[in-house]
Protein backbone atom coordinates (compact mmCIF):
# COMPACT_ATOMS: atom_id res chain seq x y z
CA UNK A 1 0.00 0.00 0.00
CA UNK A 2 2.95 2.38 0.73
CA UNK A 3 4.43 1.51 -2.45
CA UNK A 4 1.31 2.57 -3.83
CA UNK A 5 0.48 5.85 -2.77
CA UNK A 6 4.41 6.73 -2.82
CA UNK A 7 4.06 5.87 -6.79
CA UNK A 8 0.92 7.66 -7.13
CA UNK A 9 2.13 10.62 -5.24
CA UNK A 10 4.40 11.59 -7.55
CA UNK A 11 2.65 11.09 -10.56
CA UNK A 12 -0.29 13.76 -8.95
CA UNK A 13 2.40 16.45 -8.40
CA UNK A 14 3.57 16.26 -11.93
CA UNK A 15 0.46 16.15 -13.29
CA UNK A 16 -0.73 18.96 -11.42
CA UNK A 17 2.24 21.26 -12.17
CA UNK A 18 1.63 19.93 -15.95
CA UNK A 19 -2.10 21.64 -15.69
CA UNK A 20 -0.81 24.82 -14.23
CA UNK A 21 1.91 25.47 -16.88
CA UNK A 22 -0.87 24.46 -19.60
CA UNK A 23 -3.02 26.82 -18.06
CA UNK A 24 -0.62 29.64 -17.69
CA UNK A 25 0.47 29.24 -21.56
CA UNK A 26 -3.44 29.15 -21.89
CA UNK A 27 -3.81 32.61 -20.41
CA UNK A 28 -0.91 33.85 -21.35
CA UNK A 29 -1.44 33.46 -25.25
CA UNK A 30 -5.07 35.00 -25.18
CA UNK A 31 -3.33 38.09 -23.98
CA UNK A 32 -0.77 37.79 -26.79
CA UNK A 33 -3.54 37.67 -28.95
CA UNK A 34 -5.39 40.55 -27.95
CA UNK A 35 -1.83 42.38 -28.01
CA UNK A 36 -1.05 40.94 -32.17
CA UNK A 37 -3.55 43.22 -33.57
CA UNK A 38 -2.43 46.28 -31.94
CA UNK A 39 0.40 47.95 -34.27
CA UNK A 40 2.88 50.42 -33.27
CA UNK A 41 4.46 53.06 -35.55
CA UNK A 42 5.61 52.95 -38.46
CA UNK A 43 2.82 51.55 -39.85
CA UNK A 44 4.31 51.97 -43.22
CA UNK A 45 7.80 52.12 -43.89
CA UNK A 46 8.56 55.57 -45.57
CA UNK A 47 12.56 55.10 -45.10
CA UNK A 48 14.98 57.07 -44.25
CA UNK A 49 14.72 60.60 -44.49
CA UNK A 50 17.05 61.89 -47.43
CA UNK A 51 18.17 65.49 -47.82
CA UNK A 52 20.30 65.17 -50.65
CA UNK A 53 17.43 67.38 -52.60
CA UNK A 54 17.73 70.29 -50.31
CA UNK A 55 22.19 70.03 -50.59
CA UNK A 56 21.83 69.89 -54.59
CA UNK A 57 18.78 72.21 -55.26
CA UNK A 58 19.07 74.90 -53.09
CA UNK A 59 23.04 74.05 -52.17
CA UNK A 60 23.08 73.84 -48.41
CA UNK A 61 25.71 72.71 -46.48
CA UNK A 62 25.88 70.61 -43.85
CA UNK A 63 25.31 73.64 -41.71
CA UNK A 64 23.04 75.22 -43.32
CA UNK A 65 20.59 71.34 -43.65
CA UNK A 66 20.72 71.07 -39.97
CA UNK A 67 19.59 74.47 -39.33
CA UNK A 68 16.77 74.44 -41.60
CA UNK A 69 16.08 70.52 -40.44
CA UNK A 70 15.75 71.88 -37.17
CA UNK A 71 13.52 75.11 -37.68
CA UNK A 72 11.35 71.49 -39.71
CA UNK A 73 11.04 69.80 -36.41
CA UNK A 74 10.09 72.90 -34.65
CA UNK A 75 7.50 73.65 -37.62
CA UNK A 76 6.10 69.79 -36.75
CA UNK A 77 6.65 70.14 -32.98
CA UNK A 78 4.26 73.19 -32.90
CA UNK A 79 1.45 71.59 -35.59
CA UNK A 80 0.96 68.56 -33.89
CA UNK A 81 -1.14 69.64 -31.83
CA UNK A 82 -3.23 71.44 -33.92
CA UNK A 83 -2.87 68.23 -36.42
CA UNK A 84 -4.03 66.08 -32.78
CA UNK A 85 -6.98 68.95 -32.04
CA UNK A 86 -8.19 68.35 -35.58
CA UNK A 87 -8.20 64.75 -36.00
CA UNK A 88 -10.18 64.48 -32.34
CA UNK A 89 -12.77 66.97 -33.60
CA UNK A 90 -13.19 65.24 -36.98
CA UNK A 91 -12.08 68.83 -38.40
CA UNK A 92 -10.95 67.62 -41.66
CA UNK A 93 -10.76 70.35 -43.83
CA UNK A 94 -8.19 72.04 -40.42
CA UNK A 95 -6.27 68.78 -40.33
CA UNK A 96 -5.86 68.93 -44.13
CA UNK A 97 -4.93 72.77 -43.78
CA UNK A 98 -2.30 71.94 -40.28
CA UNK A 99 -0.59 68.71 -42.70
CA UNK A 100 -0.68 70.47 -45.85
CA UNK A 101 1.40 73.51 -44.00
CA UNK A 102 4.45 71.09 -42.90
CA UNK A 103 4.18 68.80 -45.98
CA UNK A 104 5.62 71.59 -48.24
CA UNK A 105 8.70 72.35 -45.78
CA UNK A 106 8.97 68.70 -45.50
CA UNK A 107 9.39 68.04 -49.42
CA UNK A 108 11.23 70.79 -50.11
CA UNK A 109 14.07 69.46 -47.78
CA UNK A 110 14.01 66.03 -49.12
CA UNK A 111 12.47 62.57 -49.79
CA UNK A 112 11.11 59.89 -47.96
CA UNK A 113 10.72 59.22 -43.99
CA UNK A 114 8.94 62.36 -42.93
CA UNK A 115 8.34 63.66 -46.35
CA UNK A 116 6.54 60.93 -47.40
CA UNK A 117 4.54 60.58 -44.77
CA UNK A 118 3.07 63.87 -44.87
CA UNK A 119 2.90 63.42 -48.70
CA UNK A 120 0.90 60.97 -48.25
CA UNK A 121 -1.29 62.10 -45.45
CA UNK A 122 -1.87 65.37 -47.33
CA UNK A 123 -2.99 63.23 -50.57
CA UNK A 124 -5.31 60.94 -48.23
CA UNK A 125 -6.99 63.94 -47.18
CA UNK A 126 -7.27 65.52 -50.45
CA UNK A 127 -9.07 62.79 -51.68
CA UNK A 128 -11.82 63.15 -49.04
CA UNK A 129 -10.43 60.62 -46.80
CA UNK A 130 -11.72 60.37 -43.40
CA UNK A 131 -11.17 56.76 -42.16
CA UNK A 132 -10.48 57.54 -38.27
CA UNK A 133 -7.57 54.70 -38.50
CA UNK A 134 -5.76 55.21 -41.41
CA UNK A 135 -6.08 59.25 -40.15
CA UNK A 136 -4.64 57.81 -36.34
CA UNK A 137 -2.10 56.24 -38.45
CA UNK A 138 -0.57 58.77 -40.54
CA UNK A 139 -0.70 60.70 -37.13
CA UNK A 140 1.51 58.08 -35.05
CA UNK A 141 3.61 57.84 -38.59
CA UNK A 142 4.19 61.81 -37.98
CA UNK A 143 5.37 61.48 -34.26
CA UNK A 144 7.79 58.33 -35.34
CA UNK A 145 9.10 60.13 -38.12
CA UNK A 146 9.49 63.30 -36.60
CA UNK A 147 11.76 61.58 -34.18
CA UNK A 148 13.96 60.08 -37.21
CA UNK A 149 15.22 63.39 -38.33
Amino acid sequence: MEVLTNNLMPISITVVVLLLVALFFILKSGNDSDDSNKKEAPFNDYGIFDSTRAKTEFGLDDDELKTFLIELKKQINTELPNIEKSKNEKDYGSLKNHVHMIKGSAVNLGEKGISQVLYDFNDYLSKDGKDTKIIEEFYQDIIYYNGKL
